[in-house]
């Protein structure tokens, strides 16, 4: 699989090139970034839409609810799959599941690829992902590539930024 920013090998099936990091996906297939989630039409389901609650609550997906200390912004991402934890890039083909932009993430030094929240069974997890200002739990130190358990009230501190966790 070429880049067609850098013109890098890549293997086949990689998502993003390797030399340049440029996204290899087409366009069509980059996802939506939470900075964007409240501008699509029809994100929720029509018995959602009536009373209020989002379609994958009444689904009964799991979820990770969080506010930014910095800006007071509440987060709610599904934990369907991988959280990727970040800053949008679009000239670099960086696009975070959670795109930290819109909360000074730049200027409070969250990564492009920051961090990444998984689930396995009840238990969430936080894994750095070898950040260049660190990620941390209650001011503990995640090291990089290692899962660290993530539950409610802990304080998740990305560069400077700080999440709250107020639910999983």
């Amino acid at each position: 699989m070429v880049c067609h920013s850098c013109h890098n090998q890549n293997l086949l099936g990689a998502i993003f090139c390797l030399d340049c990091g440029t996204s290899l996906l087409p366009q069509d297939r980059k996802r939506d970034t939470t900075a964007m989630l409240g501008a699509r039409p029809g994100a929720r389901s029509s018995q959602a839409s009536s009373s209020g609650i989002s379609a994958s609550v009444l689904r009964g997906e799991r979820r990770l609810r969080a506010t930014v200390i910095n800006n007071g912004r509440h987060i709610n991402v599904p934990l369907a799959v991988p959280v990727l934890i970040g800053r949008q890039d679009s000239a670099r083909g960086f696009f975070p599941d959670l795109d930290l932009n819109n909360d000074g993430g730049y200027d409070s030094g969250v990564s492009r690829r920051h961090a990444r929240i998984s689930v396995n069974g009840e238990a969430a997890y936080i894994e750095d992902l070898e950040s260049a200002n660190g990620t941390f739990i209650n001011d503990q130190r995640v090291p990089p590539r290692k899962l660290y358990h993530l539950k409610a009230s802990d304080e998740l501190r990305l560069g400077s930024l700080i999440l709250r966790i107020e639910q999983i």
